[in-house]
């Protein structure tokens, strides 16, 4: 007995309702499938880079960075070996505790809003981003750790999605080594190591510290531990662009960065978007996909916490 396939269509909402499901989750998987705008699929060949920052040891500040006059008083008072000591490095500067909710969007269509967590406590950071899946519950990724002398430093990243279990990386800065449970392999912890959250506030403190430094043209290649290996991120700043608030038109003055291809193969583009007006935390990302596909992110809402 044959069965004529042809007299059966699968109804079309369920189809639409699958297209969307799966572009959520990808969407989710953040940095994994990572965020870009929607132009050609392939990298950008206008990404010039002028100048790469290594990574250094920073000094946290609670004070904008203040710009010496080529003229030195002969009256200012020296400053003692320890005093400049203290000075030397990256100057950082951590945003202050907010909860961040985000308008997200798949090719301009709304989709639910997502909600991160940001924790200040000075020594220590804690980042919770959460967005409710239909059908499938709440997805949550967390971020966890300490400030070290290089900025932040996870300690745990853990991803759960609906029911389906939890994914996570441990950091063992005394081992020198970064643990990816979705595999069981390990690989060393180099300095400066950020996860896929982690690393839009260690760009955000960065910028805070020195605003100037950022400039259209400078690139940070920053560590980074995924979901299964580590790789090399490379952030290049395309400098100061103003952004739209959804809600009235209000501009913000933001810093732009743009993330290279990690490999020859990687044709997905992340841009993210740091608002001056909110302590330079994220007011927008976005990404595409190969095929043209459009995910992003936008800021409606910061509520200090």
């Amino acid at each position: 007995m044959s069965i004529d396939t042809r007299s059966y269509q699968f109804p079309k909402r369920y189809l639409w309702l699958a297209i969307a499901f799966s572009l959520l989750v990808h969407f989710l998987i953040f940095f994994q499938v990572d965020w870009g705008i929607y132009i050609d699929s392939a990298p950008s060949q206008s990404v010039v880079i002028t100048k790469l920052i290594d990574i250094d040891e920073i000094k946290q500040s609670n004070n904008s960075i203040q710009t010496h006059a080529s003229s030195v008083d002969d009256s200012t008072p020296k400053l003692s070996r320890a005093e400049q000591d203290a000075q030397q490095g990256q100057a950082f500067q951590l945003p202050p505790s907010a909860l961040l909710s985000y308008a997200s969007f798949v090719n301009g269509n709304p989709n639910q809003i997502a909600h991160i967590d940001w924790l200040n406590s000075g020594n220590t950071y804690q980042i919770k981003v959460t967005l409710t899946v239909p059908f499938l519950g709440d997805y949550v990724f967390s971020s966890s750790g300490k400030v070290d002398r290089y900025g932040l430093a996870p300690d745990f990243y853990e991803e759960i999605r609906g029911s389906k279990g939890s994914r996570s990386i441990e950091f063992s800065r005394l081992a020198n080594s970064i643990k990816y449970s979705v595999n069981g392999q390990a690989s060393d912890l180099p300095k400066g190591t950020q996860d896929r959250f982690s690393v839009l506030f260690q760009l955000a403190s960065l910028v805070g510290g020195n605003p100037q430094l950022d400039g259209s043209g400078i690139a940070r290649e920053i560590p980074i531990a995924e979901i299964d290996k580590l790789s090399q991120w490379v952030f290049v700043s395309q400098g100061d662009e103003e952004v739209s608030d959804l809600a009235n038109g209000k501009k913000f003055t933001t810093r732009h960065f743009v993330r290279l291809p990690r490999d020859e193969g990687d044709k997905r583009k992340l841009e993210v978007w740091l608002a001056k007006e909110h302590h330079w935390l994220p007011l927008k990302i976005m990404q595409t996909e190969p095929n043209g596909q459009v995910f992003e992110l936008l800021l409606v809402k910061r509520q200090d916490t």
